[in-house]
């Protein structure tokens, strides 16, 4: 059976290292092959990108090779943006993988507008690896729920991702902006991890078929910075 490729972002930089180990791990654990992609900048030539390029995709394929030795690898260069490469690349792509620095202009904070053109416009999930947080990094998935389309695609991936890696998951489900009342939901509430259900009474909607252990979080907020600001150990 064939896989849709895992694809990361590099340019070189450290970041984009932690990047290709997460995105190596995962090609692995999804039993997919693992593409590396390097964006000439524009007006640029892949044929004149010079030694530095050819050198940096060479050694992240080494990395890549070296974590998981079994995993199809591929490495190409591309002429344009970062984040045209990476959006045209995942159309065929299970996921799109990036770090949280590097990769010019796109991503010296994920707000700037290249950044927000990749997340907006990629056609797979979009995974930003933060750097190396130590022992307390990687111990849950925090997901983001508003009832909408999109959070249910993320409840969808994150619930995934947790399965396959053994990880708790917290469901953060924010209040309407400027409401007093959540959106409505047909689900109901799910158990925490102590086995215990949230109140209902006041309660945001949680996600249907959520059959991992979830939390609840009522925050006044918007679910994206709720999500981050419950982050810091996942």
């Amino acid at each position: 059976m064939k896989h849709d490729p895992v694809v990361v972002g590099i340019d070189g930089s450290p970041a984009a290292e932690i990047a290709i180990r997460w995105g190596a791990i995962e090609a692995a654990a999804l039993r997919s092959p693992l593409h590396l992609v390097y964006a000439v900048a524009p007006g640029g030539s892949p044929s004149l990108a010079g030694e530095v390029v050819y050198k940096a995709v060479a050694q992240a394929r080494a990395q890549a090779r070296g974590l998981e030795p079994r995993t199809d690898i591929d490495s190409r260069i591309e002429t344009g943006s970062p984040s045209a490469a990476l959006v045209k690349a995942s159309g065929t792509a299970a996921l799109v993988v990036i770090g949280s620095r590097g990769l010019g202009v796109m991503l010296g904070a994920l707000v700037g507008s290249t950044g927000l053109d990749l997340a907006a416009n990629a056609r797979c999930p979009v995974v930003v690896v933060r750097p190396d947080l130590g022992a307390m990094a990687g111990i849950r998935v925090v997901i983001g729920y508003d009832g909408s389309s999109d959070s249910r695609a993320a409840v969808n991936f994150g619930l995934d991702y947790a399965r396959r890696h053994d990880l708790a998951v917290r469901v953060v489900a924010a209040r309407v902006a400027g409401t007093g009342s959540p959106r409505k939901s047909s689900a109901t509430p799910s158990t925490d991890a102590a086995g215990t259900t949230p109140s209902s009474s006041g309660s945001p909607a949680t996600p249907p078929n959520t059959s991992c252990d979830c939390r609840q979080t009522l925050l006044s907020s918007s679910s994206a910075p709720a999500a981050a600001a419950a982050s810091p150990a996942c």
